[in-house]
């Protein structure tokens, strides 16, 4: 298997910014993530990275609590926003280059662009595609 360079783009919010929006959600994250022991950046790569924490260790609750209060927050999101977050991780020193614009964890956002009535009446007669130029 040969490697290779994959464009990205992704649309990007702060912690601020979902503060603004569900502090209570985010401040019990935030406890949880101390109380399991992890920093946001360590909990993101297991989400990005597919990574699991070992439920069945002495932290196992404690992981188990993170997650749904993660996913509690995700949620109160959507509802409040009507689109979607997810953390994501970048390490742009082993993955990436010097130019990216993330690097370490940051909060995916979802919904943000909608198709065109025209792009959703020939949806079948395209698709998204991405490249790198190097020079």
């Amino acid at each position: 298997m040969s490697n290779g360079y994959n464009a990205s783009v992704v649309d990007i919010t702060t912690d601020e910014k979902i503060i603004e929006v569900c502090k209570d959600e985010y401040e019990s994250f935030i406890e949880a993530l101390k109380k399991a022991d992890l920093d946001i950046d360590d909990y993101s790569k297991t989400i990005a990275y597919g990574e699991e924490l070992d439920y069945e260790s002495e932290d196992g609750e404690k992981y188990k609590q993170l997650n749904d209060v993660y996913e509690i927050l995700c949620d109160k999101f959507l509802e409040e926003i009507g689109m979607g977050i997810e953390l994501n991780n970048h390490d742009s020193d082993n993955q990436g280059d010097c130019y990216d614009e993330v690097d370490g964890y940051f909060w995916e956002i979802f919904g943000v662009y909608v198709l065109s009535k025209s792009a959703k009446k020939h949806k079948d007669i395209y698709e998204s595609a991405s490249f790198v130029s190097f020079g």
